[in-house]
């Protein structure tokens, strides 16, 4: 065809051009052959990927690598949710593609500590997803272990979160050689300890001179308060008796009022009261390359806090809009449950699905709860921290117990599917009694009256971890 004169710069589906067909296919002789006869590897498609972001995305090092030699590419490309190809490797876990982008020229400082939409650096993500190999390459290759994300969560929090003791070693290795305060660096990475349940993070962590082992964040939350909250007894006593910890502090507690403003998928779009949230549709921010590429997820701008009598945190969402494809979960997860998956879907989140009316907790494979829901309903999501119990009302009328083993710090949140423009939801957040003149359901929280409508033995399957990781080295 190329011999025939075909037009190298057509765009199809997308306006994806042959380039980006080829870039993301694997195949380095096509894509040499459409350079030989003009074709442009710099062209964005529709959505602004380029050849290069194709590659990195199919995990190509082969054709990551021609593009780089014949410096077929833009330094300062991100797509649609300020991720750069380093950014994109590196989540990817491509190894052979991380050292290559670094060899050749994305080790620049701006582009080599560059933040996506939470605000995440590559290195950011390499610790939370504990890629030793990645995370000990970024290090090498100057990666700034001080820059903080959304939260103001550092790559160090992320290694107490997440990553084994060796990862956790390097970041720590990585921050003491910086110049400048860093001690809150630590403080925070103490709740990440404490809410993992590591012990030896947590005593690593407690060795570093000054630490702040009250360190509340804007939430309010101490490492203490975090530990009960988790019911992890063995984080309070290193707490109490190692660091001299007497007593949680609780004065500055937030309890959620709105969405996060960044802690969302950028395929969500936030209205100014801060409670309403809408699909934009399309493709321009899907997740290439993950199996669960069409949805994103918003999480509260606070944890939930048993608010209601001092046991029951409860929240209402509103479905003003829906699409007559696609699906919207609603419920609750912690900090690690990744933003560009339905709720329910993989570990540290729980959801309540709309197109089936099933539940799901870290599967798949769904559990039938109740119908459906749609346009019109209001779905309240509640725990009950007292029992460590979940439940759902309909307009006015309980559900019934949804998921059991439930503890930690979690947020009020939902997921969309984001290519689908027309959804729209809005939250009505509890006062401080834990109640709302706003709420449809008037009725009581008390766990007699939450009737276990999922059977036992599914509802104890459906639960899973609760948020307490054990040490690993």
């Amino acid at each position: 065809m190329l011999a025939n004169g075909a037009d190298t710069s057509k765009t199809g589906v997308g306006g994806k051009s042959p380039v980006h067909v080829v870039a993301a296919s694997d195949r380095v002789d096509v894509l040499q052959a459409l350079g030989s006869k003009g074709a442009d590897p710099l062209v964005r498609d529709m959505d602004g990927r380029s050849a290069l972001m194709h590659g990195v995305v199919n995990r190509s090092a082969d054709v990551v690598n021609y593009l780089l030699v014949n410096d077929a590419f833009d330094v300062r490309e991100a797509d649609a949710r300020a991720q750069t190809p380093l950014i994109v490797a590196t989540v990817f876990n491509s190894k052979a593609i991380v050292n290559v982008l670094l060899e050749r020229g994305f080790s620049q400082p701006e582009i080599l500590n560059a933040q996506d939409y939470e605000s995440k650096t590559a290195l950011a993500h390499a610790t939370s997803l504990d890629y030793l190999e990645v995370v000990r390459k970024l290090v090498d290759s100057g990666a700034d272990p001080r820059i903080v994300d959304c939260r103001d969560r550092s790559p160090l929090y992320w290694a107490a979160r997440a990553a084994r003791m060796v990862t956790l070693g390097i970041v720590i290795a990585a921050l003491e050689k910086c110049d400048g305060d860093t001690i809150e660096c630590w403080g925070v990475a103490v709740h990440g300890a404490v809410a993992s349940n590591k012990r030896q993070a947590l005593e690593r962590l407690l060795e570093k001179e000054d630490v702040d082992v009250e360190y509340a964040g804007p939430d309010g939350w101490s490492p203490l308060y975090t530990a009960q909250r988790y019911a992890s007894y063995r984080m309070e006593r290193i707490l109490q008796e190692g660091a001299g910890v007497t007593s949680p502090s609780t004065a500055d507690l937030k309890k959620p009022s709105s969405w996060h403003p960044n802690d969302r998928f950028p395929g969500l779009e936030l209205e100014s009261n801060g409670t309403t949230l809408s699909t934009v549709g399309g493709t321009k921010f899907i997740n290439l390359g993950h199996g669960d590429e069409r949805y994103g997820a918003a999480r509260a701008d606070y944890p939930m806090l048993p608010l209601f009598k001092d046991k029951v945190y409860y929240f209402e969402i509103k479905i003003k809009k829906a699409t007559e494809q696609g699906c919207l979960a609603i419920g609750f997860c912690d900090d690690k449950a990744p933003l560009h998956m339905m709720l329910g879907r993989d570990s540290g989140s729980w959801g309540f699905h709309s197109d089936n009316g099933c539940l799901y907790k870290r599967s798949w494979k769904g559990i039938p709860y109740d119908m459906p829901y749609a346009a019109g309903d209001v779905i309240g999501c509640g725990v009950n921290f007292a029992e460590n119990s979940a439940f759902y009302t309909r307009k006015e009328k309980v559900i019934g117990r949804a998921f059991m083993d439930i503890r930690g710090k979690l947020y009020p949140a939902v997921s969309m599917d984001i290519t689908q423009k027309g959804w729209e939801i809005s939250a009505v957040f509890p006062g401080k009694d834990g109640k709302s003149a706003d709420f449809m359901f008037q009725g009581d929280y008390e766990s007699e009256t939450l009737t276990p409508v999922v059977p036992e033995e599914e509802s104890a399957a459906s639960s899973g971890d609760s948020g307490a990781d054990s040490d690993s080295s």
